[in-house]
């Protein structure tokens, strides 16, 4: 009989432990639950920059930014001025924080179904700025990375 007594006393002081732990929990719950769902992630840096091709602006080349960690790339594509702003993914923009593998190309593949149509146009990059990339950057845990690539035809 006192072996009984004595559990149910001792269930009835640790329920109001977990009972006022049990706010407490589900607010950091909660917390985590709204940084992890608000589109900003903490291994992410914004990246842009300007891309040229013999001291002038390429325009409509592509960049990937491949990261040494796991992780998917980013990619960016140069306005008429060789401008590019990476994105990460559709509606979040920046490159994960630490060495990249840079890949830039203009090869592209037609697209007549693309609105408006895509023409094909041809790879003028060498092979050490896309398929055997030179390029590396480090991409760091600041506001902006302004990162520019002056592309050279003579090594």
């Amino acid at each position: 009989m006192c072996d009984t007594v004595m559990k149910k006393t001792d269930c009835t002081f640790r329920w109001p432990e977990i009972g006022c732990r049990f706010p407490a929990i589900c607010f950091v719950i909660t917390l985590l639950w709204l940084i992890g769902c608000s589109g900003r992630r903490s291994d992410l840096a914004a990246v842009s920059g300007v891309v040229t091709w013999d001291g002038a602006p390429l325009p409509r080349a592509t960049l990937v930014f491949q990261p040494d960690a796991a992780g998917p790339a980013s990619y960016g594509l140069t306005d008429e001025d060789g401008r590019y702003t990476l994105m990460y993914n559709q509606g979040v923009e920046g490159a994960v924080i630490g060495m990249h593998t840079v890949k830039i190309t203009t090869f592209q593949e037609k697209d007549p179904d693309a609105d408006p149509p895509i023409p094909a146009a041809p790879e003028i990059l060498p092979p050490r700025y896309n398929r055997n990339s030179e390029l590396r950057v480090e991409v760091v845990r600041t506001k902006m990375n302004r990162l520019d690539f002056s592309l050279r035809s003579q090594p």
